[in-house]
């Protein structure tokens, strides 16, 4: 009983069906508590806690882990400089950082957070007091920056409190297209929302009437999460004490959901007044708890629906294969505890498969075919590289549709190097940010609003206020190349690359990239000259772009159904297994440019790097280019600063000799 009403005073479910652990819902909630949760309504009874008195120890246990007691020693005042004024130490600096990159990402510090950032504070010699200060700090600083995404906690945590945690269909895509303008995707706002949800479920007297009342709430922190958790444990005694002295009274599946769906203050406020009124006849407890049992048991194998034994026999055959595979599952009882959950998952991991942990036909298929358990992806922030060939090539516009400074032809021999299989994607720059606390330059502008490129129409590319390559005007996957970040962006996260992994990165030059992007071919195009072919290789500009704008644009005449980015890799690769050499996004290069063009530059196939300009060049057109701009040879350039929804960039390595 404590279990189930635990669980669904943190999650706002029950625990039927194939469900997820507390914490995955309730991040806040606390290892401790999670396990005692997930143990309590084990499938097993011998794996439930063996009588009351150890719940309530446990319990007491998992609420002192939340303790918030000021400390008693003295503030060391570590982050304050000799002359008593709030400056950083450099020790503290990667905190900072770690704070400002929550600060960007969440707009607040995620509970799931605060024992990093506590450990980080406790070396650099900061109480929680100081900690507290150093946030606040960090906030007032980026206060303009991250406003936008405040604001819609705000409104949402309003939504959620109006509505008991319950939206709509309609509310929820309105929220989620909310949450897109401000840098949260489809992934981030779902885990936001059931965090969200999970807050007003387990703090039922919290309810957000007006914005102004938000940073209080804020302030007061999980007082009343945790009031409502010591009444439900209170309730959970009074009933069991209850259920003692009425031994008749059986437990089954239904009635759990029953008694679980009841408003859970209402309920301990039940429960409590039950147990002041309840008779103790101490001498037939031992008896009566021992029928209750009994009872329990029979009642749960009664209530087993028929449908339940083909799902049992899927589990089972499912153990067996992952006991093959080498998981060790353990017995096969076509059960889904934890060890069995916890395998599937690691197999969906290691196949490219959705991580769910569900077990079905479709998974057990997958299990039967896998000959050994398939390595589950390390390092998935590094992009895959492919190996391109040395050669020579003529390099420049040979079709006479480019401009003057593609028109001098030369040959050009490139060394064997390697060469990023797909651009930079979203989740990767991520990955480098997250690990860094990186800001790019359409973040950096002094507090400001983040600004990047992005076309609108008859007004042509205009800077908006609020882009980045978080939200660059419009929603992304995960998977799509990342847009808005600069030639200084790239280079940052080549250098962190670098040393996370050991290797040396580096942008192509340009003579590299032509050579990669032709793989061996001498027209426009690496799959030919037939611009209207395009939508089958490349994603530029054609119709499903111009419909977008009430045609007011002229591209390519075919429809790819893709109007911005498109997932990396999703059309066919050249010759060199390299993808989206055309079109997606422009791609930065290492090269500057020359007023004079290909003049002077090297033939060897390394980067011009001494030039008249602080221009440098990019290649391969985007979503947005005319088929003249996606030819092999077309080159376009910016400063290096510049950012645009359009521009991205792929990564590229010397062969080791």
């Amino acid at each position: 009983a404590f279990g189930v009403l635990a669980y669904r005073l943190y999650t706002g479910t029950l625990p039927v069906g194939r469900f997820s652990d507390p914490i995955d819902l309730c991040p806040v909630l606390g290892e401790p508590l999670n396990q005692l949760i997930l143990q309590c309504i084990e499938q097993r009874k011998e794996d439930r806690p063996t009588s009351i008195q150890t719940v309530r120890k446990d319990f007491q246990a998992a609420l002192a882990g939340h303790g918030s007691a000021d400390s008693d020693e003295e503030h060391s005042g570590t982050w304050i400089d000799d002359q008593g004024e709030a400056k950083l130490k450099e020790q503290l600096s990667p905190l900072e950082q770690r704070i400002e990159a929550l600060l960007l990402e969440y707009a607040e510090i995620p509970q799931s957070e605060s024992p990093s950032l506590e450990a980080m504070a406790a070396v650099g010699g900061l109480d929680e007091s100081e900690l507290e200060a150093l946030i606040s700090r960090a906030e007032e600083r980026l206060s303009a920056e991250i406003s936008g995404k405040r604001n819609f906690l705000k409104y949402l945590d309003q939504t959620l409190s109006q509505s008991d945690g319950k939206l709509t269909h309609e509310q929820n895509l309105a929220l989620e297209e909310a949450a897109a303008t401000v840098g949260w995707d489809e992934i981030n706002f779902q885990e936001l929302l059931n965090a969200r949800v999970c807050q007003v479920k387990a703090s039922p007297s919290s309810e957000i009437k007006s914005t102004s009342d938000y940073d209080a709430v804020i302030q007061k922190g999980n007082t009343g999460r945790w009031v409502a958790v010591a009444a439900l444990f209170l309730a959970v005694i009074a009933g069991r004490f209850w259920f003692m002295q009425n031994p008749a009274k059986t437990v089954n599946i239904e009635a759990d959901q029953k008694l679980a769906s009841q408003e859970p203050m209402e309920r301990a406020s039940e429960n409590l007044s039950d147990r002041t009124s309840l008779p103790r006849e101490t001498e037939t407890r031992a008896a009566d708890e021992k029928q209750v049992r009994a009872e329990e048991t029979a009642n749960e194998e009664a209530q087993v629906p028929a449908e339940t034994s083909v799902l049992t026999q899927i589990i089972k055959d499912a153990q067996t294969e992952l006991n093959r595979l080498g998981y060790q599952v353990g017995s096969v009882d076509g059960l889904a505890g934890r060890k069995t959950v916890s395998a599937v998952k690691q197999f969906q991991k290691g196949s490219g498969l959705t991580v769910t942990g569900d077990i079905n036909e479709s998974l057990l298929s997958k299990l039967r075919q896998a000959k050994t358990a398939p390595e589950p992806p390390t390092k998935s922030f590094e992009p895959e590289m492919v190996n391109i060939p040395g050669g020579s090539f003529r390099m420049g516009d040979w079709s006479g549709e480019g401009d003057d400074d593609e028109k001098l032809i030369r040959t050009v021999t490139v060394k064997p190097f390697r060469m990023g299989k797909y651009e930079v994607t979203k989740s990767q720059f991520a990955s480098f940010v997250s690990d860094s606390g990186y800001r790019t330059d359409a973040e950096s502008r002094g507090g400001e609003e983040p600004t990047c490129y992005s076309y609108q129409g008859n007004f042509g590319s205009k800077q908006i206020s609020g882009n980045s390559w978080r939200y660059p005007g419009f929603k992304q996957n995960d998977d799509e190349p990342v847009l808005c970040v600069s030639w200084n962006d790239a280079q940052a996260y080549i250098k962190w690359l670098s040393e996370k992994t050991g290797q040396r990165y580096r942008l192509p030059s340009e003579s590299e990239w032509e050579y990669a992007a032709r793989a061996g071919s001498e027209t426009m195009y690496h799959f030919g000259n037939d611009a209207s072919k395009l939508c089958g290789y490349a994603n530029g500009l054609d119709l499903s772009l111009v419909r977008k704008f009430d045609g007011e644009l002229k591209g390519a005449e075919c429809d790819d159904g893709k109007a911005f980015t498109s997932v990396v890799g999703a059309y066919p690769s050249n010759a060199y297994g390299l993808y989206d050499m055309h079109g997606n996004v422009e791609e930065w290069i290492e090269d500057c440019v020359h007023t004079k063009g290909y003049l002077g530059a090297p033939v060897d196939g390394s980067a011009r790097r001494s030039c008249n300009t602080e221009l440098r060049v990019m290649r391969g057109g985007s979503w947005l280019s005319r088929p003249v701009d996606l030819r092999s040879a077309a080159r376009s350039y910016q400063r290096t600063d510049f950012r645009h929804s359009i521009i991205g960039f792929r990564v590229a390595q010397d062969l080791s000799p």
